[in-house]
């Protein structure tokens, strides 16, 4: 019984959080230039919490931006 419990109070932390997605912001108006933009992204960690989807703006090699889908749609290349 401790342990079911114990499962329990772990899975109420876990879906009370907010998903890192969530926490993300439309890019800023300086950065409306990317040499690459990735949409659609499926992002999978090993939480065990469904996957989500996401885009990134690729600049200079590095990431520039990681943004909700819908957000680079404006942006150029």
């Amino acid at each position: 019984m401790r342990r079911s419990a114990s499962k329990q109070l772990c899975a109420a932390r876990t879906l009370g959080r907010p998903r890192p997605h969530d926490r993300l912001r439309p890019p800023r108006p300086d950065d409306r230039h990317y040499d690459l933009i990735i949409t659609n992204a499926r992002i999978v960690d090993s939480t065990r919490n469904p996957y989500y989807y996401l885009e990134f703006g690729i600049r200079g090699g590095r990431i520039g931006t990681i943004a909700p889908l819908g957000a680079l749609a404006e942006v150029t290349t």
